[in-house]
């Protein structure tokens, strides 16, 4: 089954419209829609683990759905984590910078103890977006990705998820071409899921990365609007494609 994951951004001043957004959906698309076929994340890479566990707690309080948190920071996972229903423990393939990896190996460490986590193996695709530049990622070729993708998933071969980001701020997004040889790599996995995320402007492009095999796509900053109403057309437009 397809989902739609939307992301609420603490960093953004924006993020106000996106929550109340997200909490006037139950009233037009009912709760059984919204469990089936929507997720709401949390994160971002500059949040504190109280703004994160904080919107977890406003979501818990007013929303109807999967809350996930997708952390950036060790702090994040370990204050958010109580009031959530899934944790993202990230796997980071591409990284470049020692102090990245230190806090990516310490937070797997970590979220190893908590039930609720969702192994994720993460590849950044372009190395000028926000994450990119963070992590200290390389731009991949189609070849290098799956390479990198293999390797993981010969690690960890139970119910993989992959996910795969242009990132915010990105010159180009995850390609179809690489989506349909990752979705080709995952059905030899029992319970895989293919998570693509970065750039997703518009519906059109949202429904190519399902046409060529994404479970879920996740959509940040195109919801991040000046008013809640019309963050909540730019939802419904995308909720057309689960329904």
């Amino acid at each position: 089954m397809k989902k739609l994951c939307f992301l609420l951004d603490p960093s953004k001043k924006e993020v106000e419209q996106v929550f109340g957004a997200c909490c006037l959906l139950k009233d037009i698309v009912g709760e059984k829609f919204i469990e089936d076929n929507i997720e709401f994340w949390v994160g971002c890479t500059t949040a504190s683990g109280h703004q994160i566990r904080d919107w977890v707690l406003k979501l818990r309080k007013e929303v109807i759905g999967p809350r996930v948190i997708f952390p950036g920071k060790v702090s994040q996972a370990l204050l958010g984590y109580p009031h959530t229903d899934y944790l993202m423990a990230i796997h980071l393939l591409n990284w470049s910078k020692k102090s990245v990896f230190i806090e990516d190996l310490l937070g797997l460490v970590l979220t190893k103890l908590f039930s609720k986590r969702i192994d994720l193996g993460y590849l950044v695709l372009s190395s000028d977006s926000t994450i990119g530049r963070r992590v200290g990622a390389k731009n991949l070729n189609l070849t290098q990705a799956l390479t990198y993708l293999k390797k993981y998933l010969h690690k960890h071969p139970s119910a993989p998820s992959i996910y795969l980001e242009a990132g915010s701020g990105a010159s180009r997004t995850v390609s179809l071409s690489l989506v349909k040889k990752v979705h080709k790599l995952l059905k030899k996995y029992e319970s895989s899921c293919l998570i693509v995320a970065g750039g997703i402007r518009n519906k059109k492009t949202a429904e190519k990365f399902f046409r060529a095999g994404a479970d879920k796509i996740l959509i940040s900053t195109i919801l991040e609007q000046s008013t809640v109403e019309k963050s909540l057309k730019v939802m419904l437009e995308f909720l057309s494609l689960v329904k």
